[in-house]
């Protein structure tokens, strides 16, 4: 049976609101979500600028630990002690240290006291009679 123009008329118009009333709440939607990614960007951006800080607050804080490090023992050469990181700095101090010790010990030279050595007389053994003579006189 078919409907009457009327009733068909009135079905299209709720069929309308009720596609209007999605329509906008669908768009209520959109626009919720539309400020929250803009809310979610800002905040990521502001998480990026503080991450990139800290980032830089650690380079200066491990670049002042090596400073101090190699302030504290002259005695390692800077270039062996490089890193990023505080354990990296830290492996890099031990290598050095092993590689000054490795170096100092195949360099080392023996020890030798300070200022001149004692004054002995002449070796008599080495002495002809003749000089034993002339040097036990010269001792009176």
């Amino acid at each position: 049976m078919r409907k009457h123009p009327d009733v068909l008329m009135e079905e299209m118009r709720e069929q309308l609101a009720e596609a209007r009333a999605e329509s906008e709440r669908l768009a209520e939607q959109l626009a919720d979500r539309e400020a929250r990614a803009l809310h979610l960007e800002e905040a990521a951006g502001t998480l990026r600028h503080q991450l990139e800080q800290e980032h830089t607050a650690r380079r200066a804080a491990v670049s002042r630990y090596r400073e101090v490090l190699l302030a504290a023992t002259p005695e390692l050469p800077a270039g062996l002690v490089q890193g990023e990181t505080l354990e990296q700095i830290d492996a890099a101090v031990e290598q050095a240290r092993a590689t000054v010790e490795h170096v100092r010990a195949h360099t080392a030279f023996p020890a030798v006291p300070a200022g001149s050595p004692a004054r002995t007389g002449p070796d008599p053994a080495a002495m002809s009679a003749a000089e034993k003579i002339r040097y036990g006189l010269a001792q009176r």
